[in-house]
């Protein structure tokens, strides 16, 4: 699909927005075939950000954490399983992810990633995980990085991050230590 609408996408310097999930980011016994579809939206979409950044394209990912929603119906009634096992009617309605598409297609600078939990420790179980693979990467090869050199590289990344959002309402937002 992408491919196809592609040439109108670069003439009009568009924006392509794809709908991911934090899955992609997280790694869970039984649910590897879904995270793994999930994390090759992630890689797509990086590609195709750098793939299409000199035509003025902006490729964004939205990535959302457990709303209310169908997802889990076809799928449990094709294992043939309690349906019951499915119902997501008492999360959070999904307006947060709409939000957050919104932003995607229409700041004048969006961002390659949007994030969307519905609280706060789904927030910080993300995050810890992305830090956790970044220990393993780093650790015990020729070029490992020390604590001082991995702080500066954050603090690098930072600067150039968006300012931390107000807390929304029933939200309170994570301790920085």
């Amino acid at each position: 699909m992408t491919k196809a609408f592609a040439p109108l996408i670069v003439a009009a310097k568009g924006r392509i927005i794809n709908i991911g999930s934090i899955s992609g980011l997280l790694s869970s016994a039984n649910l590897g075939p879904y995270q793994m579809s999930k994390a090759a939206v992630e890689t797509f979409t990086d590609v195709l950000a750098r793939e299409l950044s000199s035509s003025g394209v902006h490729v964004s990912i939205v990535e959302p954490g457990s709303y209310n929603s169908d997802i889990l119906k076809n799928a449990v009634r094709r294992a043939g399983m309690n349906a019951d096992v499915a119902d997501r009617s008492k999360l959070k309605e999904p307006d947060e992810v709409v939000a957050a598409t919104k932003a995607a297609l229409l700041e004048p600078r969006p961002k390659r990633r949007y994030m969307v939990v519905p609280d706060g420790e789904s927030a910080e179980i993300t995050i810890r995980a992305q830090l956790e693979k970044l220990v393993q990467v780093n650790e015990g090869q020729p070029y490992t990085y020390n604590r001082t050199a991995l702080i500066k590289m954050l603090d690098d990344a930072l600067a150039g991050a968006r300012p931390m959002q107000p807390p929304t309402e029933g939200r309170v937002p994570p301790t920085r230590h």
